[in-house]
């Protein structure tokens, strides 16, 4: 990610301020690279400049050889939401190379199971309940893939 760090930057900062003032309880900002520069419940025009200083902190902490792995991230984000009763959008911005993961379809397997998780502690299908989408950066055919499987071949009953 480190090569699309200024583009996935500004990706990230119009989102946040597109879709900033539609939650009422504020963003968060949840990184791979461990917890140090997360952010949380960040509000109105305090976005911009809490998320920009966040994303130049990572920066300077990440590298070309970082591994990422996602699965541990959703795991705790999920594991989070579960204690939670409100919709959600999780935006996730990557290149898809999950190098950090066990398995090619950890993060599949992961999204499923909590997607069946979810549904069956709510006891319906409600439309958006808890939405996932990913922002694909680079060109690698391997990490295409990869998003296209989780976009369109989920196995989820």
């Amino acid at each position: 990610m480190v090569q699309y760090w200024d583009d996935v930057t500004t990706v990230l900062l119009t989102l946040a301020m597109k879709i900033g003032p539609l939650d009422k309880d504020g963003l968060d900002l949840e990184f791979t690279v461990g917890d140090t520069h997360n952010i949380h419940d960040v509000k109105g025009w305090e976005i911009p400049k809490k998320f920009k200083h966040s994303m130049d902190d990572a920066r300077r902490e990440i590298h070309e050889r970082y591994k990422t792995n996602v699965g541990e991230t959703l795991r705790k984000i999920f594991d989070n939401y579960l204690n939670i009763n409100k919709k959600m959008a999780l935006i996730i911005l990557t290149d898809g190379l999950w190098k950090g993961a066990a398995s090619s379809d950890d993060v599949e397997n992961l999204i499923a199971g909590f997607i069946t998780n979810l549904n069956e502690r709510l006891k319906k299908w409600e439309s958006r309940w808890f939405s996932i989408q990913f922002v694909s950066f680079g060109e690698d055919e391997e990490a295409l893939k990869r998003l296209d499987k989780l976009d369109n071949d989920m196995p989820i009953e």
